[in-house]
């Protein structure tokens, strides 16, 4: 089994440990018999079975499966109460970020929930610094802000980077204006968004609006 490994310097300032992660790649990977203390996270494409049994046997655990949805036809253009985001806005929003509880760091024991809330909040906060996305796009309630919507732009595709509805305002369709909006925002654009295989509500969420499955990852992590 072949595979590149690289520092992954930004989440080492958070878990306060080396940090890696790894790549299967037949062509210009290398074996490795052991591997390097710290943590590490591997994502593979479900043929990689073989790579996936392998990395398990080295003590990797399988922690989800990451789903990507996409909608190449262009969405409704409907949507209310949706705009881009301002500095001002960032006490608020980092308020949403506690409300995001599924991701595959929190599927993972060997991080506790402090460590991984404040990597979605790091997320939020580099995009306002210019480190991390292209546009951040909320839902602004009567009171507050109740949803926001974080997204990278490469080519012309549109990747859902963080979605997140205060839960106390769903099913109020604020998810699916944030969408339109975004969709409106960057016409003619693929709109792509991942979640993870146990996330049922976000699956049923992207498949309402008209998602499709497009592609699949193996997430494995060792700490």
């Amino acid at each position: 089994m072949k595979f590149i490994i690289k520092n992954d310097l930004w989440l080492e300032q958070i878990l306060k440990k080396k940090c890696y992660y790894l790549i299967a790649d037949k062509v210009k990977g290398k074996e490795f018999k052991t591997f390097p203390t710290g943590f590490i996270s591997c994502k593979l494409n479900p043929e990689d079975f073989k790579e996936s049994f392998y990395l398990q046997s080295k003590k990797f655990l399988y922690i989800d499966n990451q789903l990507t949805f996409s909608s190449k036809e262009k969405l409704n253009k409907k949507f209310k109460n949706c705009e881009l985001a301002k500095k001002t806005d960032l006490s608020e929003i980092l308020r949403l970020t506690s409300f995001l509880s599924n991701s595959r760091f929190h599927n993972d024991n060997n991080i506790n929930i402090k460590q991984s809330n404040m990597i979605k909040e790091k997320w939020v906060s580099n995009f306002f610094l210019g480190l991390r996305g292209d546009g951040l796009v909320i839902y602004r309630g009567k009171n507050s802000i109740e949803g926001f919507l974080l997204y990278l732009k490469e080519k012309k595709k549109i990747v859902i980077d963080l979605i997140v509805v205060d839960p106390k305002k769903r099913e109020k369709k604020i998810g699916k204006n944030m969408i339109h909006f975004l969709s409106n925002l960057h016409d003619n654009f693929t709109i792509q968004a991942g979640t993870q295989a146990s996330n049922l509500i976000a699956i049923k969420f992207y498949q309402k609006i008209g998602f499709k499955l497009s592609s699949s990852k193996i997430i494995l992590h060792k700490s």
